[in-house]
């Protein structure tokens, strides 16, 4: 899964690290076959996610599976915006998108010039 987040460029590295990692999570099949997790440490060692599970794979999933998985994220991402913490994301699994608070110009304006898109992609 690949996300984009936006966040004040004040608070920009650590919360849109934040941000992502809390979001991808929300970002879940939970009964779906064929998904793997694996500690983060596992995979890199100086991983500050610790011994959290992170996907390493996920097998082709269904159209109501993705639809479902990408409205959760969504919904966070949403929350979080109304908190302030960002300022909107794009969430992408299997092909498919969605987005918040990035749906007309004027939210990208809104930023100014004190900010800047960081991108972040993961899986998890």
């Amino acid at each position: 899964m690949t996300l984009r987040i936006f966040a004040a460029a004040a608070l920009a590295a650590a919360t849109a690290d934040a941000a992502a990692t809390v979001i991808a999570g929300a970002v879940d099949c939970p009964r779906a076959a064929g998904i793997e997790r694996l500690p983060a440490c596992e995979i890199d060692p100086e991983s500050d996610l610790g011994a959290r599970a992170v996907t390493v794979a996920v097998p082709q999933l269904r159209p109501a599976q993705i639809s479902a998985a990408l409205a959760a994220g969504r919904d966070l991402a949403a929350q979080m915006m109304t908190a302030g913490r960002i300022a909107g994301a794009v969430l992408e699994l299997q092909g498919k998108t969605a987005m918040v608070g990035l749906d007309t110009p004027a939210s990208m304006l809104s930023l100014g010039d004190e900010s800047a898109p960081i991108s972040i992609t993961g899986e998890d």
